[in-house]
């Protein structure tokens, strides 16, 4: 018998390698198909699920995400999984100092891609890099940058714990997709939650929302914007000398209890030296700032390192409070967040303004209703726009009906006038409208029991920066004795 023997280990060992590809390359094609149209508040599930399956294909110990603060001094590890009976080191990797492993940080913001197939061979400038990840029993270790618009935001990162690990040219690629799609998808639900804030702001200023809950959406918009700041923004009193909680949503309640009632000054940490002298207060380190000396043991032990805040200035140049942007780092603006800040205090500002007039003009008209009451005249408000007529006074007694009967509309008071009147008064009121000048007239009108009534009607409308007027104020006067 004759024979031949043929060594396939190695085209065995190519097929196996394509099959992990065409493996790996169908699990990216299901992943980014699950991030297609998906919902911002199941972002965060997502990444957390993709980290899992990826990690668990690789046989990897770990897989997660860090992102870069907006002055890129810090990060914080916002994902993580862990293969069983692996420890996480998540809790403790939050706003962690760049310079605490520059070497690496340096490369990653640079846009270099990171992979360490031993981590015994990394330089001796890494040596801070190689105690931490000694200390997390790392082996092997893979970062791929994330990068939004061509600025580095943060790394997609994986560690092999067990054993050493290289990865392949094509699985790196692999993996640079995913970070793209965790990228777009990060910035999607950030700026859905954006739209979303600035939607409830408006809706909650034009429709009446309370002044607190009108600013705290504002404070939500922002701190969206500016992940790991923490807003407040205080109110000046009546008096002018104290400031008073305003709105927050994330700040420990009691810091902001305790500095509700803060007395303005030269030197009262960032807010009350803001309100002070009218101009925009920074302080990157409560720690040491002066300003701070008699409120730094209360922010520090609410672990509170930074602080920015801008006076919020009324139209017509008085302080109102201020806008502040709390850090729990040591840590300087940058000149978008500085824009950022300024326009925040001047939303503040249009919010405060806006509510203190509803709520005078609320007042007015109460004082307004309470005077036209006790007076002779019946004094009335007619909108031109939809026909309701409003009166301050008791039309219904006056007139014979019962409470709430008489409609409140023009068509329906016109319907009062006296027939041989009625066709007179409204070309008169006509044309008083169209001219804007001052209606007066006498003329007779029907009690609801047929008996005829003399009143005397002055009025005119209101000029509307719009340009047609939307208003008619006027008061009636019975003359009939």
């Amino acid at each position: 018998m004759v024979g031949s023997h043929t060594d396939i280990t190695a085209r065995r060992e190519a097929e196996a390698v394509l099959q992990d590809r065409l493996a790996f390359e169908n699990i990216i094609t299901n992943i980014s198909t699950t991030f297609i149209n998906m919902a911002p508040e199941e972002t965060d599930a997502a990444i957390q699920r993709t980290l899992q399956i990826i990690g668990e294909f690789a046989g990897v110990a770990r897989s997660y995400v860090f992102l870069y603060s907006g002055d890129q001094r810090m990060l914080t590890n916002t994902h993580e999984w862990c293969a069983p009976n692996i420890r996480s080191h998540r809790h403790r990797l939050q706003a962690v100092p760049v310079e605490a492993w520059a070497w690496t940080n340096t490369r990653i913001l640079q846009g270099e891609l990171l992979h360490f197939p031993d981590i015994d061979t990394l330089p001796e400038e890494a040596e801070a890099e190689r105690e931490e990840f000694r200390e997390q029993g790392i082996r092997s270790m893979l970062c791929v940058p994330l990068l939004y618009r061509g600025e580095v935001i943060g790394f997609l990162g994986f560690d092999a714990v067990r054993q050493s690990m290289r990865w392949t040219p094509a699985a790196i690629r692999l993996l640079t997709i995913v970070g793209e799609i965790f990228v777009n998808a990060l910035e999607h639900k950030r700026s859905q939650v954006i739209e979303q804030g600035q939607r409830q702001f408006l809706e909650l200023l034009a429709t009446g929302g309370t002044l607190e809950e009108t600013l705290e959406a504002l404070i939500r918009i922002i701190e969206e914007q500016a992940p790991g700041m923490l807003g407040l923004v205080l109110l000046l009193d009546e008096d002018g000398q104290r400031l008073r909680h305003g709105a927050s949503v994330s700040l420990p309640l009691a810091y902001v209890e305790s500095v509700d009632g803060l007395e303005i000054g030269p030197a009262v940490g960032s807010c009350g030296t803001a309100a002070f002298t009218g101009e925009r207060v920074v302080v990157e380190n409560i720690a040491e700032d002066p300003r701070w000396a008699g409120l730094r043991e209360l922010a520090l032990e609410y672990g509170l390192h930074a602080c920015w805040s801008e006076p919020v200035i009324s139209g017509d140049g008085r302080v109102l409070g201020t806008f502040a942007m709390y850090y729990r780092y040591p840590r300087a603006p940058t000149p978008a967040e500085l824009r950022t800040i300024e326009t925040a205090a001047h939303l503040v500002g249009v919010a405060v303004e806006r509510k203190r007039a509803e709520e005078s003009l609320r007042r007015s008209e109460e004082r307004f209703r309470i005077a036209a009451e006790s007076a002779t005249d019946l004094i009335y408000e007619w909108d031109l726009v939809t026909g309701q007529m409003d009166w301050f006074g008791d039309i219904e007694e006056r007139l014979g009906y019962d409470p709430g009967e008489l409609p409140r509309t023009r068509e329906a008071w016109e319907q009062i006038i006296h027939p041989e009147d009625r066709a007179r008064v409204q070309r008169e009121v006509s044309r008083r409208r169209e001219e804007g000048t001052a209606y007066y007239d006498n003329y007779r009108v029907l009690r609801k029991d047929g008996t005829v009534l003399y009143w005397e009607d002055r009025g005119r409308a209101l000029p509307h920066p719009g340009g047609e007027p939307r208003r008619w104020i006027g008061a009636n006067t019975d003359i009939t004795d």
